[in-house]
Parts: C-alpha cells; sequence; structure tokens
C-alpha cells in the first residue's frame, strides 16, 4: 500500500513542478502584456495607464512569489507536523496519507496560482479572490490531517 502512495507523491511532486513552469510562464506573459500597457499608456500620454499596468505587474510578481515559495513551505510544514510517535499500522497509513493529502493540497494551491496568472495574462478579470479562498480550503485539509492523524493514532495505535 505504501508503494502505491509513494508512486503517488512522486506523480503529485512531477506534476508541481510542471505547474510552477507554467507559473512562471504565464506569469512573464502577464507582465509582458502589462509593459505593454504602460507603454502604449506613456505613447498616448495616460499616466493613468502607466499607473494601472504597474499595479497589476507588482501583483503578478507577488501571485508568482507566493506560489514558489509560499506553498512548499506550507507542504513542508504539514509533513513535518504530521510525524506520530506511536506505532502500528494505521500510524503507517495516517503518515502516508497526511503526505498524498499534502502533496494534492500542494497542487491544488500552485493550480490556483496558475490560474490566477493566466487570468492577468489574458487581460481578463482577476480570479484572485476565487484563488485565495481554494488556497484557505486546501490549508483547512491539511490541518485536520495534521490534527486527525494524531487523535487516531492516540486511540488505535499506541504500543
Amino acid at each position: 500500500m505504501t508503494g502505491v502512495l509513494d508512486l503517488f507523491v512522486v506523480f503529485l511532486s512531477e506534476s508541481w513542478a510542471a505547474l510552477a513552469g507554467a507559473l512562471v510562464l504565464f506569469g512573464m506573459v502577464g507582465i509582458l502584456v502589462q509593459v505593454l500597457k504602460a507603454v502604449s499608456g506613456t505613447v498616448i500620454g495616460s499616466k493613468v495607464a502607466w499607473a494601472n499596468a504597474l499595479s497589476a505587474t507588482v501583483g503578478i510578481l507577488f501571485i508568482i512569489l507566493f506560489g514558489l515559495m509560499g506553498v512548499p513551505a506550507l507542504s513542508r510544514a504539514v509533513n513535518v507536523t504530521s510525524e506520530m510517535t506511536a506505532c502500528g499500522p494505521l500510524v503507517d497509513l495516517g503518515a502516508a496519507a497526511a503526505q498524498v493529502l499534502g502533496g494534492l493540497a500542494a497542487v491544488r494551491m500552485l493550480h490556483t496560482f496558475v490560474r490566477s496568472a493566466m487570468s492577468i495574462a489574458a487581460g481578463g478579470s482577476n480570479v484572485v479572490a476565487s484563488a485565495l479562498v481554494e488556497v484557505g480550503e486546501a490549508l483547512i485539509g491539511m490541518l485536520i490531517v495534521v490534527v486527525a492523524g494524531p487523535l487516531a493514532a492516540y486511540f488505535f495505535g499506541n504500543c
């Protein structure tokens, strides 16, 4: 069982790497779009277009930085706190499930950042608010695993 879960964790880490590349790619396209908006606003003499493009560029940079630095830190924090001191098959299964759920949550969080970067790059409406709601849902799921794992180990897995 743990072999299958280890394979799934490897798959999630590879998909996370692909999503990180997509985040950087769409973020750079979004920054290029905003630079072109700033240049066109400057050509026609509009300071408002330049200011909007500058603020959107800073927003894109924050999305990229949080997606690439914040999501792995949150995932590592859950994996570190999910280690249990009891023994038995339930504890092993709980630790493996915590790793898989942490990987799923990390991929889901990065997916929301890629979606918001794609929206900004396309010039559409910004979906950062819904992305933050999905990140919060993933964090709540990760916290439930961290709390439920030690409780189950306490009741069923003590040696």
